[in-house]
C-alpha cells in the first residue's frame, strides 16, 4: 500500500468538527475512493471535507515528501474530487502537492453565481448555471464571428447577465498554519472589464507574505475574414499585483488583475478573450495555536463595473459582506463570494 493511500485513510467521525456557515441540516455523502464527505448547503454552495487526522501516519516534525509518480497522479484525483478544476490541477507545482498530500484536512467550497444587468446577484446550482452560460457565451460567439466578417445582425438576449465559478480551499498544514487558495472562473464573459481584486480571508489568522502567489489563465482568438485562430494565455502574476488588508478581525491577501478588453475591428481582424479564470493562493498561521477555536474564512471575487483610480487599492468588508476583499474607491461593483466556518484544534 503506498504512503499516499494510508495518508487518505480516515474515520466519518472526524468530519464533524469541521463545519462550515453554509450548510444547514442536509444529508452528507461518503461515496468515493478518498472518503471525501460532501454536504450541499445554503445557496446551493458544495462543500467537501477531506480529514486525514484520525489515521495519518504524518506528524508535523515528519511531512513526507511523494515518492513516485502514481503518489503524484493519487494526489491530484483527490483534488480533482474536491472539485479542484482540471486546469488548476494541472498547473500545481510538486511542492504543491507534496503540501496537499500532507495536509491535516482539507475543506473545499464551490458556488455558481449570476450578476444580471441590474447588478443584483443570484446563486444557482451547478447544472443550471452552465446551461444558462452555454446559452449566453452561444450567442456571444455567434455575434463575434458575424462581427468580425462584416455581417451586422440584431442583438438576441441579453449579453450582460455574467456567470462566475468560484472554489474556495483551505486546507491545514499540523502546525497551526493553512493555505487560502481561491479560483475563479468566468462561465461567460462581463461586458464591463476593469479591475477585478480576488483573493481571500481569514479571522485572527496571519498573512506571510513569502507565500502569496497566484495567475490568470484565458483564451485570445484571433478573429476575421479568413482568420479563425486561438490559443491559451498562461500569465504569473507578480507581487507588485499582491496586497493586504484587515478590519481588525479578518486579515486577508489578493491580487488586483485587469481584465482584457475586445479589439473589435467591423469586417475586419478583432481579438477576442473568453474562458477567463484566476488563481491566488497565501498560507498564514492563527493567532492563538494553544487553543482550540472556530474562525471563519472567506473567498471573494470582486469585479468593478465602472472606471476605477489609477492606483486601486484592496479594501475589506465589500458591500457588507464580511471579509470579502475588493477594490476602494469603486461605486459599482459585484461580490462572489464563499464563506466557511473552521475549527481549529
Amino acid at each position: 500500500m503506498s504512503k499516499f493511500k494510508k495518508f487518505i485513510t480516515m474515520s466519518l467521525v472526524a468530519t464533524m468538527t469541521f463545519s462550515t456557515m453554509s450548510i444547514g441540516a442536509f444529508a452528507s455523502d461518503v461515496s468515493n475512493n478518498f472518503n471525501i464527505t460532501t454536504s450541499i448547503g445554503d445557496n446551493h454552495q458544495i462543500t467537501k471535507i477531506y480529514d486525514a487526522s484520525m489515521n495519518s501516519p504524518m506528524s508535523p516534525e515528519a511531512p513526507t515528501a511523494l515518492s513516485s509518480n502514481n503518489e503524484y497522479a493519487e494526489t491530484k484525483a483527490m483534488l480533482s474530487e474536491l472539485g479542484m478544476e482540471q486546469y488548476a490541477v494541472d498547473n500545481l507545482t510538486n511542492e504543491d502537492l507534496e503540501k496537499y498530500a500532507n495536509s491535516k484536512k482539507i475543506v473545499a467550497t464551490v458556488s455558481y453565481s449570476k450578476v444580471d444587468e441590474n447588478n443584483e446577484i443570484t446563486y444557482l446550482n451547478e447544472s443550471t448555471a452552465t446551461e444558462e452560460a452555454k446559452e449566453i457565451t452561444e450567442r456571444q460567439t455567434a455575434k463575434m464571428y458575424n462581427t468580425a466578417n462584416g455581417i451586422q445582425t440584431a442583438d438576441q438576449g441579453t449579453y450582460e447577465d455574467s456567470y462566475m465559478r468560484v472554489f474556495f480551499m483551505t486546507t491545514y498544514h499540523w502546525d497551526g498554519s493553512y493555505t487560502f487558495s481561491t479560483d475563479a472562473r468566468w462561465l461567460t464573459m462581463p461586458v464591463f472589464r476593469w479591475s477585478d481584486v480576488i483573493g481571500a480571508s481569514a479571522q485572527h489568522c496571519t498573512v506571510t507574505p513569502s507565500t502569496r502567489s497566484g495567475y490568470v489563465e484565458y483564451d485570445r482568438l484571433l478573429i476575421g475574414p479568413g482568420i479563425n485562430n486561438s490559443e491559451t494565455i498562461y500569465s504569473n502574476l507578480s507581487s507588485s499585483d499582491f496586497q493586504e488588508a484587515n478590519d481588525g478581525t479578518f486579515y486577508g491577501s489578493g491580487a488586483i488583475i485587469d481584465l482584457p478588453f475586445d479589439a473589435i475591428n467591423t469586417g475586419g481582424t478583432s481579438m477576442y478573450y473568453q474562458n477567463y479564470k484566476a488563481h491566488y493562493q497565501y498560507d498564514g498561521h492563527v493567532l492563538d495555536p494553544a487553543t482550540a477555536h472556530y474562525f471563519n474564512a472567506v473567498g471573494s471575487y470582486t469585479h468593478s463595473r465602472a472606471t476605477i483610480s489609477w492606483s486601486p487599492s484592496i479594501s475589506i468588508g465589500v458591500d457588507g459582506v464580511s471579509g470579502a476583499l475588493g477594490i476602494s474607491g469603486v461605486g459599482v461593483k459585484d461580490v462572489r463570494d464563499v464563506l466557511l466556518e473552521i475549527y481549529y484544534y
